[in-house]
């Protein structure tokens, strides 16, 4: 159906943002981007992890958009929150 799955979630608990590939087509790329379009975090070459954990501890409490890509080139976008506990 060509529906790329993504697991997408933060933690604001633990200050993690968690992408993991539901597919068998390891991460490719993960960008985070704040609502006006400034880039927050880019990073490509994960290896062949599906499981990615990146500390978003230095973030400001916002709304970000995150957009992954696996080796597939399959493509999903999510929304989270973070927001700051600590």
């Amino acid at each position: 159906d060509g529906l790329v799955e993504f697991s997408i979630f933060h933690n604001n608990y633990s200050a993690e943002l968690e992408v993991i590939a539901n597919s068998n087509f390891p991460v490719k790329s993960v960008g985070v981007y704040d609502l006006q379009g400034k880039k927050v975090y880019f990073r490509s070459n994960f290896g062949n992890r599906r499981s990615i954990s990146i500390t978003t501890e230095n973030w400001a409490t916002a709304l970000y958009i995150v957009n992954v890509v696996n080796m597939n080139n399959e493509k999903t976008s999510r929304k989270i929150t973070v927001l700051k506990y600590r």
